[in-house]
């Protein structure tokens, strides 16, 4: 389809919502008929938001097998793609989305109680390592947390709850 004459070439760019037909190919598909649903020209037209595209987009592509379908992840992306391009905050979308494909992935962080001793107060570190949050004496062991304020772990556990719809009225400070 990337042809300079066919047809397709106009629902063939990047971040382009489609319905389409593909047929296996040797080594790639084949695009035969494609109806376009949303073309997001305004996040090829923003380079901020198209970096925080592709890099939602990287994300899915390294974290899933090629042909597996993972409905609930590509609801997410394309719900985050649709509020970025409405103009929202896109450091809050990728955040949103981060914690989000997380969760769909099967990597949820813990964000109600430490993670080492089950302490539910004083949740002042996060680790990626040990998987969420730790308590303030926890956190002095673990060399990899980094400081999360309360304001922000607040903010993870609104995401986790928040369908994508309604992250256009979160206020994020």
């Amino acid at each position: 389809c990337r042809r300079v004459r066919n047809r397709l070439m106009g629902v063939s760019v990047p971040f382009v919502h489609m319905k389409a037909l593909l047929f296996e190919g040797s080594s790639l598909d084949n695009l035969t008929q494609a109806e376009l649903i949303h073309s997001f020209i305004d996040i090829r037209e923003d380079l901020e938001k198209m970096a925080y595209a592709s890099y939602m987009a990287e994300i899915v592509d390294q974290m899933t097998e090629e042909r597996e379908p993972l409905t609930s992840l590509f609801n997410l992306l394309l719900g985050c793609l649709l509020v970025l391009s409405e103009g929202h905050h896109p450091d809050v979308v990728v955040r949103y989305f981060d914690v989000n494909s997380l969760s769909i992935l099967g990597y949820r962080p813990q964000l109600d109680h430490c993670v080492k001793c089950g302490k539910e107060t004083d949740l002042t570190r996060i680790s990626a390592i040990a998987g969420g949050m730790l308590c303030t004496s926890c956190g002095k062991q673990e060399q990899t947390s980094v400081s999360l304020s309360p304001g922000a772990l607040q903010m993870l556990r609104r995401f986790l709850v928040t369908s994508v719809d309604r992250l256009k009225v979160l206020q994020v400070s």
